[in-house]
This record gives C-alpha cells, structure tokens and sequence, in this order.
C-alpha cells in the first residue's frame, strides 16, 4: 500500500473522468482554432481546417456578440482559453484533494 486512498470507479467518476479528458482535447482543438485566427489567410475551406472551425465556431459564436474582435485576432477567444485554463486548474485542484 502506498498510503494513498484507493480509487472508487463508481459510473458517476467514469463518466466525469470521460468529460475531463472531453474538455482537456476540446481546449487543445480551441487553442489551436485560435492560434490559426492569427493568419487571414489560412484556406478554411479544407480539410482539417473546416472540421476545426465547425466543431469550434458554434462555441466561439457565443463570445463574438459580448466581445468584438479586435484588428485580425479574436480577442474573445484568448479571454475565454486564459478563462478556461484557470477554471480547469482550478477545479483539478478541488478534486486532488
């Protein structure tokens, strides 16, 4: 025994296991949509890009009527990532306790 406390694998913990991994991927897959904002001229048309923006824009769409974007980034999705960041630091601390 290692002195720590063995882990219950209820569904409850499955499932919220599952969403954190969900959110961790979904956050990368945001990260990367915002830093691909950066350049105009990137053909989002095509593939993966499109599925980046289709998967990601529905999200970003609520943050782009309450922040406008500024010059050629958009400044709500850095707001939100930075957010996200700090909430899921957060709450991982709330649950390693």
């Amino acid at each position: 025994m290692s002195g720590r406390p063995a882990r219950l694998y209820t569904p409850l913990t499955v499932v919220a296991a599952g969403m954190d991994k969900w959110l961790d991927i979904y956050s990368g897959v945001l990260l990367v949509r915002v830093l691909l904002s950066w350049f105009p001229s990137i053909p989002w048309d095509r593939q993966p890009l499109s599925a980046i923006r289709d998967l990601c824009d529905p999200y970003l769409n609520l943050f782009r009527n309450i922040i406008p974007p500024v010059d050629l980034t958009e400044q709500e999705q850095k707001y939100h990532l930075i957010a996200n960041k700090l909430t899921v630091a957060r709450e991982k601390r709330i649950f390693d306790q």
